[in-house]
């Protein structure tokens, strides 16, 4: 009996150790500027939005401060967006990412895009849009207590969304 719970620990032990986790497989699609220099022409459109998380208790938190992103859509950023939100649609990605990595936008793809912060209410809007598609990113992240101090929770929540001759175009980011 005593080996069997020494067995049981030694696997405790061992499943508590840190992995690292590998690094995630390299974008298929290569990132090509024309495919998204439109994005940088002023246009007539507009995004606005607003992005929350309910957590499990039923509290509302919101994007409020953080980061909200306007990508333009390409053939590498839909790429991009599969992978990272479940679908060329958009999605969710929780924070805790750890042992599932992410490929992130390229050095060169982060030129073409919009970055802003949610005001106080969790809203934000991008104007003078050129007529395209694009995805808003928005991330909504806190901390609360766990057993380990104090944890971040939450995630990114992303939405394509299609504008066209001075439309605004309304979203709400949400899980």
């Amino acid at each position: 009996m005593a080996r069997l719970w020494a067995l049981a620990g030694a696997l405790m032990v061992c499943a508590c150790a840190s992995v690292e986790p590998s690094p995630p497989p390299p974008m298929v699609t290569a990132f090509d500027p024309a495919e998204m220099e439109w994005a940088k022409a002023p246009g007539p459109n507009r995004i606005r939005g607003d992005g929350f998380l309910r957590t499990r208790g039923g509290d509302v938190k919101t994007c409020a401060g953080l980061d909200v992103w306007l990508v333009p859509v390409s053939n590498y950023t839909a790429e991009w967006a599969s992978r990272n939100y479940d679908g060329q649609n958009g999605g969710y990605k929780p924070k805790l990412m750890s042992l599932n990595p992410y490929p992130s936008l390229s050095q060169a793809a982060t030129q073409y895009v919009l970055a802003k912060k949610c005001d106080a209410q969790g809203r934000f809007a991008f104007e003078s849009l050129a007529d395209g598609a694009y995805y808003v990113v928005a991330t909504v992240t806190w901390e609360a207590p766990s057993q380990y101090g104090l944890e971040t929770q939450g995630g990114e929540l992303a939405q394509r969304v299609d504008v066209a001759g001075g439309e605004t175009k309304t979203i709400t980011l949400a899980r």
